[in-house]
């Protein structure tokens, strides 16, 4: 049986500092700024949903298909 992922990880800018981190692609908690504390992505179950601090610069790879169970 194959599984398919499409989770994996994004990389988001902050607009206010601009300072760059890696997150979650599939946030089910608030992402903040590391640098100033700015509200960068509102939790949701499925895609990120950016603030209008965040620019998500690099989006999730395709999907992933892993042979396995």
């Amino acid at each position: 049986m194959k599984k398919i992922h499409k989770s994996g990880f994004v990389e988001v800018e902050c607009k206010k500092c601009g300072s760059k981190q890696h997150m979650f692609n599939r946030p089910a908690t608030a992402v903040v700024c590391n640098s100033c504390g700015e509200p960068l992505i509102k939790p949701s179950g499925s895609n990120p949903i950016a603030n209008e601090n965040a620019k998500i610069i690099k989006p999730a790879k395709e999907e992933k298909k892993i042979e396995g169970q």
